[in-house]
């Protein structure tokens, strides 16, 4: 067989792997839902005790028979004890670099919190965040949630903007 023809079938051969590899990828694509609830006008968070340790969002894993609403309500409880209300659906983070575990896409939802805060043995201890005091805590966050939470008070800042603005021509008006 002429060297051509071997570097060619090699060629091939990598072109084969690669497509499986990024098949593989794309099967072990995983739908999430992450939250950002409030309870007494703080933010719930927990403190992840495995890897990657950090704060983050509770949230976690759609499961097969589930809504994406559902998750957020169970992954909620599970994590902090808390029931999970009020949710509204916020935003989509698809970056596939966004979790060094693997391929995640997380719909955030936002919402109010009530019950009776619970650690989820071993795995997760709840915090509670004044929203003043986020800035300090921006190191500590793991995959992108510190900047999921930054993107919510800059919309919701936009928000009380439109409505103060709205009633200010109200009121002149």
């Amino acid at each position: 067989m002429s060297q051509t023809k071997m570097n060619k079938e090699k060629r091939d051969t990598r072109k084969i792997v690669d497509t499986e590899k990024k098949n593989d990828s794309q099967s072990n694509l995983q739908c999430c839902a992450d939250m950002i609830g409030l309870f007494h006008n703080k933010l719930v968070v927990v403190e992840r005790l495995k890897e990657p340790i950090g704060f983050a969002l509770p949230g976690g894993r759609l499961e097969a028979d589930e809504s994406l609403e559902q998750c957020a309500r169970r992954e909620f409880k599970e994590e902090t004890g808390f029931n999970f209300r009020n949710i509204k659906q916020i935003r989509t983070y698809s970056n596939p670099n966004r979790d060094p575990r693997g391929r995640k896409v997380s719909t955030v939802f936002v919402g109010y919190v009530s019950g009776i805060m619970k650690d989820e043995t071993n795995k997760t201890k709840v915090v509670l965040i004044d929203l003043k005091d986020i800035e300090e805590y921006r190191m500590k966050f793991v995959f992108d949630h510190y900047r999921i939470i930054s993107d919510w008070l800059r919309l919701n800042n936009i928000k009380k903007i439109k409505l103060m603005l709205k009633s200010k021509r109200g009121q002149n008006g």
